[in-house]
This record gives C-alpha cells, sequence and structure tokens, in this order.
C-alpha cells in the first residue's frame, strides 16, 4: 500500500555478510524489492554504493537513524528519512488507505441511488 499510494519503489535490504559463500541475492516479496548482501558485505555498505551509483539517475530516499550512515546518504545526494519518520509516514499511509477504502464503501453506487430516491 505504502508503494502504491507514495508512487515509489521501496526495496529492504539485510545484511548476510557474515553467511559463508553468500551471494548479494534479489527477489521481489508483494512488490517490494529485498536485498541480502553478499558475504564480508554490510547493508550499509550496500546501501553506500547503491546510493553512488544511482542518485544522478534516479530520486533516491534513504531510511535510518544512524548517524555516519546519515552523513555519507546525504553526501551521495540523497534524501534521508529516519527509521521513525518512516515509521510514521508509513502508518499515515495506512490511515489514508483505509479512510479511502472506507469511504468509497460508503459512495457505492447502491448507495448514491437508494440517496437520490
Amino acid at each position: 500500500d505504502y508503494q502504491a499510494q507514495k508512487g515509489c519503489k521501496v526495496i529492504v535490504v539485510y545484511d548476510a555478510y557474515r553467511v559463508k559463500g553468500h551471494p548479494t541475492e534479489f527477489f521481489k516479496h508483494h512488490n517490494i524489492i529485498v536485498v541480502y548482501t553478499k558475504e564480508a558485505e554490510t547493508a550499509d555498505k550496500f546501501i553506500e554504493r547503491f546510493a553512488h551509483e544511482n542518485a544522478k539517475q534516479t530520486d533516491i530516499s534513504v531510511a535510518t537513524s544512524d548517524g555516519l550512515e546519515q552523513i555519507i546518504i546525504r553526501g551521495a545526494g540523497c534524501k534521508l528519512v529516519t527509521a521513525n519518520d518512516l515509521l510514521e509516514d508509513v502508518k499515515a499511509t495506512g490511515r489514508a488507505t483505509s479512510s479511502l477504502i472506507d469511504s468509497s464503501k460508503n459512495n457505492s453506487v447502491g448507495t448514491v441511488l437508494k440517496n437520490m430516491l
């Protein structure tokens, strides 16, 4: 819902740096791109590299509350969102979606016709 309402792509990055022989792995889960980093690569390092390689071609926002990571991300030209701000935005978007659904239920064709009579 968040992704659709905001018109963005969501990528979640997990550390797999301690998993021996693990390659970088990408897959989709409910339209969210999930990344597991390769062996010896942290999620922070992957995000930094991704940001540096892609910030000029696309609008990137990174959610992190890590102070050093925030400096690096800003230096790459990306927008920064704290983890708490992202959580609040996801909740607000969910409430807005629920409100739209409730509103559309109340304004169904049957309700409109009934009110016209």
